[in-house]
């Protein structure tokens, strides 16, 4: 399903809106502060440890600072009592059970975040646990020394003689002045691009998640203004929260920087699959007339591959054939799979398995799916049949118990 750019712009913010309003965003925004909360300090000591081995952990507290910038003057006293508890935590000598539990905290932190990508995604099935052990390490342990490595590495090349004097050249100086003004916006946008490509379990595009980056971006820097003022205008709320104000205001901005980062990673979706975005006013569930055609519209291809002897097709061969929302294709092939019609294999993505003859799948038999549901729903209708002593309903006799009753 194809889109002009002005009709897809025209409806982008319609489609967030109402991807806001159905609440599940939301939600996983709220579940993602509270586990934030509780990883926040085990995820800065494991990265703290890592960053103390190679020189660079005196960085940390300048990137904390400028992550808790919108919260005014409680960022420096609530930065310094977090490094307190970072700097008291010695991972060495903690032990096998307290290193266990730190990565234990640290990885459901971030399996949670890899859920709510996921489901902005419409990814239904999360990464093996090895993957994830692998992932999720890797950036805890890696890629904090990357970042603190290339800001070094920057800041190191610009305290070069070389540099130096052409930044002593104008215009060039000036440009390099606004360039260094702006090196946090970029910080800020290069980390939702990562996030954007790296946490999703399927492939994203660079382009997409670029695009989902930027908006993001602004978004960060236009809320952190936002808040800023708000924290500069709120003397009597902190005087009323006192010793918790800070703990509050942190929260506050936890939620507003997880639905900006949500936000921002559907926006990449809608850009990866401009489809899509037709569907956000749509019925969220879809008819069982409409669950049957979509079946019987999939099942299609996939039989005639079967009898020719052609390759298995997955998600993206039968997107592309048929011009109908990612988002629908994948609701039903769960279905099907879910009938013992169709089955996925190991593969990634994976490519969709026939488990069924083909002669068998009669329009009969596909209806007796979609409209009475699978065999564990239909031996409850009976057992309600056998209950109430019901075998048929119509018009006629619910016309005769109403005047019965």
């Amino acid at each position: 399903m194809t889109l002009s750019l002005a009709n897809f712009l025209r409806c982008l913010p319609l489609a967030l809106f109402n991807d806001i309003k159905a609440g599940n965003i939301i939600l996983r925004a709220m579940a993602l502060v509270y586990a934030t909360l509780l990883s926040f300090v085990p995820l800065l000591a494991l990265s703290f440890s890592v960053l103390k081995s190679f020189g660079v952990h005196k960085q940390l507290e300048s990137l904390l600072l400028q992550m808790l910038a919108p919260l005014g003057s409680v960022s420096q006293d609530f930065a310094q009592q977090v490094l307190g508890f970072v700097d008291n935590v010695q991972v060495t000598v903690l032990g096998a059970a307290g290193l266990l539990t730190l990565l234990y905290t640290v990885m459901m932190l971030m399996r949670r975040v890899e859920e709510a990508f996921n489901y902005v995604w419409g990814v239904k099935q999360s990464r093996r646990f090895l993957h994830q052990v692998r992932n999720y390490l890797s950036m805890v342990f890696v890629g904090p020394v990357v970042l603190f490595s290339l800001i070094g590495l920057w800041r190191s090349l610009l305290n070069t003689t070389w540099a130096q004097n052409v930044q002593a050249i104008e215009p060039l100086g000036t440009w390099i002045s606004m360039l260094l003004n702006y090196v946090p916006t970029l910080l800020v946008i290069l980390l939702f691009i990562l996030l954007y490509l790296i946490m999703p379990n399927t492939r994203v595009r660079l382009r997409a998640a670029a695009l989902g980056g930027v908006a993001a971006g602004l978004m960060w820097l236009v809320a952190a203004w936002v808040f800023g003022s708000f924290i500069a205008g709120s003397g009597e709320k902190q005087a009323i929260y006192s010793i918790f104000a800070g703990m509050f205001l942190f929260m506050i901005w936890l939620y507003m920087a997880w639905m900006i980062s949500l936000i921002g990673a559907r926006l990449a979706y809608y850009c990866q699959y401009p489809g899509s975005i037709l569907l956000a006013a749509k019925p969220e569930q879809t008819s069982p007339q409409a669950q049957e055609m979509l079946a019987m519209t999939l099942l299609s291809p996939i039989i005639q591959s079967f009898l020719q002897g052609g390759p298995l097709l997955s998600l993206n061969d039968l997107h592309a054939a048929i011009p109908l929302p990612r988002v629908l294709l994948q609701d039903t092939l769960d279905t099907l799979v879910q009938l013992r019609i169709l089955t996925p294999n190991q593969q990634t993505p994976p490519r969709y398995v026939l488990c069924t003859a083909p002669e068998s799948l009669t329009p009969e038999r596909m209806r007796r799916y979609f409209w009475e549901g699978t065999e564990k729903q239909q031996q409850q209708v009976a057992n309600i049949q056998a209950a109430t002593g019901f075998k048929a309903v119509d018009a006629r006799n619910l016309r005769q118990w109403v005047e019965q009753a």
